[in-house]
């Protein structure tokens, strides 16, 4: 639903049955509106429960995680891209600046977003 009430409500009973990671869509579906405005989207954001009090962002962590994964990947790919989303800045481990410089070797294309915002860096 659109109200933040519905989005907390919905990211509860998730973390209920063992969710880990979940994302809030800030797409309405609608063709003449089809992004929620600005306030009403930091409501929606604000509304979901988190499962560590004050919240952690581990950007560099995240990093070095999905490096991790490339590295032991089966299969060569054409393309390799690491793509994380945020809501905020790194408060938890690495720096995302070391994570970032790792994967740069790793993948072709390292993307941060942050609340809605990309950043991309390429090699």
């Amino acid at each position: 639903g659109d109200a933040p009430e519905t989005v907390a409500q919905t990211i509860a009973m998730a973390i209920d049955a063992g969710m880990v990671g979940g994302g809030i869509e800030d797409h309405t579906g609608d063709r003449d509106q089809p992004l929620y405005d600005l306030e009403l989207g930091a409501e929606r954001i604000a509304a979901a429960p988190r499962t560590v009090p004050g919240g952690y962002t581990a950007i560099g962590a995240a990093l070095e995680f999905a490096t991790a994964k490339l590295a032991e990947a089966p299969f060569a790919a054409a393309r390799r891209v690491i793509d994380i989303s945020g809501d905020g800045r790194n408060n938890r481990g690495p720096l995302p600046e070391d994570g970032r410089q790792a994967a740069a070797h790793n993948s072709n294309q390292v993307i941060h977003r942050v609340g809605g915002l990309r950043f991309s860096y390429c090699p």
